[in-house]
C-alpha cells in the first residue's frame, strides 16, 4: 500500500504546478512522507476499532496530515 501511496503522490507533484515537470522518485525526498505515514499508521493500529468509516476518516486525516 506504501509503494502506491508514495507513486502516486509523486506523480501529483509531477504536477502540481499544472505542466508536468520530471521528479525523481528517490528516498531524500519520500522518506520523510513513508516515516510519517507509518508513524501515524502505528497510532492507528494501537487504537484500532471496527467501524469501518472511522478507519476510513482517519486514514483521510493521516494522508491530509503526512502528504
Amino acid at each position: 500500500m506504501f509503494g502506491v501511496l508514495y507513486k502516486l503522490y509523486c506523480a501529483l507533484q509531477e504536477w502540481k504546478s499544472g505542466t508536468f515537470k520530471k521528479l525523481n522518485f528517490d528516498e531524500p525526498t519520500y522518506s520523510p512522507v513513508y516515516r510519517c505515514l507509518l508513524k501515524q499508521l502505528k497510532m492507528t493500529a494501537e487504537s484500532e476499532t471496527e467501524d469501518s468509516e472511522k478507519q476510513e476518516e482517519t486514514l483521510k486525516q493521516i494522508l491530509e496530515y503526512c502528504l
